[in-house]
């Protein structure tokens, strides 16, 4: 906004030029939950197993999951999906998510009889709080804390990031299901790299032999190119002479000698009236 004044004619200068931007080190950052961290969140939650199986297959916020009402939920399509207006979601564009067969299982266990259209799909504690979440996380044994990674509501998208990436998913699809608008986020913040199957992926790559597999009896049967094969000559037939056209060249080293330049001199006998010639 000063810069902008400053073009303007509204400011001489700047009052904050001699200020330093300061380099921003967060004191925390999520981490993604393991396999069994969240089975074992699951067996706890109690009426909270709804939000957090919502939260990790859909990748919603707790402000989008609280808006969610079963008008949004489609059960019966050929693909079931949620969807939720502009006006709920962080980017303002209408999502629409395909829904996991286990959530879709659920959801449909879940559903009152008597649910009207405008009805939230979760309501009360079904939707924990994160006091409630702290309170799940540690009856299931899970540090909210550790070596500076949290692990909160919000993890739950992190770990979908996560394990869309383990599964091999294409990059592109994981950022349209976490609707992101740069996929640097979906794979630099989201995805925890800790939980990449770093070890198998190098355990598929292929072998390229041993050197104990190496057939050493036979000797080395290739030849550089330009290594004159000694052998071939030597088992020539007796009294047969090289060509007069392929005459040996005779190089002289002591063109290379002292600080001389490296001058290819090559001469060749005089043929048919012909001076020697000289190729530098």
């Amino acid at each position: 906004m000063l810069n902008w004044m400053i073009k303007n004619g509204r400011l001489s200068q700047n009052p904050l030029m001699p200020v330093q931007k300061l380099a921003f080190v967060p004191a925390w950052t999520r981490r993604a939950f393991r396999d069994d961290e969240l089975r074992r969140l699951l067996e706890v939650a109690s009426e909270s197993r709804l939000g957090y199986l919502l939260a990790v297959y859909t990748g919603l916020r707790r402000s989008e999951l609280k808006a969610l009402c079963w008008e949004n939920v489609d059960l019966d399509g050929e693909v079931p999906t949620v969807s939720l207006s502009g006006r709920f979601t962080k980017n303002k564009q209408n999502a629409c998510i395909p829904l996991h067969p286990q959530v879709l299982e659920e959801l449909g266990a879940s559903k009152p009889a008597d649910a009207k259209p405008s009805d939230a799909v979760l309501m009360g504690k079904m939707l924990p709080s994160m006091w409630k979440m702290k309170k799940d996380l540690r009856r299931a044994g899970i540090p909210h804390e550790e070596n500076g990674r949290r692990a909160d509501f919000h993890s739950l998208r992190h770990t979908l990031a996560t394990n869309l990436a383990r599964q091999n998913v294409a990059p592109r699809v994981a950022m349209q299901l976490l609707r992101h608008s740069d996929i640097r986020l979906t794979m630099n913040h989201y995805t925890d790299a800790s939980q990449l199957p770093v070890a198998e992926a190098i355990g598929k790559l292929p072998c390229f032999g041993s050197a104990g597999s190496a057939d050493t009896g036979h000797g080395n049967t290739q030849r550089h190119s330009q290594t004159p094969d000694i052998s071939s000559n030597e088992q020539s037939p007796s009294g047969t002479s090289l060509a007069d056209a392929e005459s040996p060249k005779v190089v002289y080293p002591e063109e290379f000698w002292h600080n001389q330049p490296p001058i290819d001199t090559i001469e060749q006998p005089e043929e048919k009236s012909c001076l020697a010639r000289t190729r530098t």
